[in-house]
């Protein structure tokens, strides 16, 4: 999502750390506690 005070995060790949995800942003993120990890399918 995006707000006036940046990107707030609301799910991850599976796999990425948070770490990167910060990093790789560029822009203030808000993290909230009921990140998931979203679920893919099986093609992908």
């Amino acid at each position: 999502d995006i707000t006036d005070a940046g990107f707030t995060l609301r799910e991850t790949a599976p796999g990425v750390p948070l770490d990167e995800i910060i990093a790789a942003t560029g822009a203030p993120l808000t993290i909230p506690d009921d990140v998931h990890e979203m679920t893919l399918p099986a093609s992908v």
